[in-house]
């Protein structure tokens, strides 16, 4: 698990990274990555579980870099931090877009801001949302959790592809 292998993924997967330092938390998990306020990519163990998963890391956060580079101003709150996910309910009957099936699932990992995981228990199918404030009475899993600790709540489900137009 080093910098070097994330510069390789990107290049494979036309990812821009030449002016990106990554920096590898390879002790961590129950994330794939972050992008700090001095606009570095800190990856974490999740990050290196095969190429696809890399790469899809890669991407996201260095649309964060570009976003900072912008000027886009790093959030300096939980509230900013969370976008739109403010008043997710802890729980709702909705039927999962891929099965139909009403057993989606969400679990929070953090303090206070983490991220979220949103997936369905009947055909493994998610997504993962970075930065989002955990809203009151969510499911919450400690950032320390053991990587055995989180799979036994949160399944290796599949992440939805992003849509090939937008």
């Amino acid at each position: 698990m080093r910098p070097e292998t994330a510069y390789a993924v990107g290049r494979r997967y036309g990812i821009d990274l030449d002016d990106v330092h990554i920096r590898v938390r390879d002790h961590e998990v129950g994330y794939f990555g972050f992008t700090n306020s001095r606009q570095q990519v800190v990856l974490a163990r999740d990050a290196f579980a095969n190429e696809q998963e890399m790469a899809r890391t890669l991407y996201h956060e260095r649309y964060h870099v570009g976003q900072l580079r912008s000027g886009t101003p790093y959030p300096r709150t939980d509230g900013e931090a969370a976008g739109g996910l403010r008043g997710v309910p802890g729980s709702a009957d909705v039927a999962c877009p891929n099965c139909g099936q009403h057993r989606l699932r969400l679990v929070f990992t953090g303090d206070g801001v983490g991220f979220g995981s949103l997936w369905c228990d009947a055909c493994l199918w998610g997504i993962f949302v970075s930065r989002a404030a955990i809203p009151e009475g969510a499911t919450v899993l400690a950032p320390d959790l053991s990587e055995a600790g989180r799979r036994a709540i949160v399944p290796n489900y599949r992440i939805v592809p992003p849509d090939e137009d937008g």
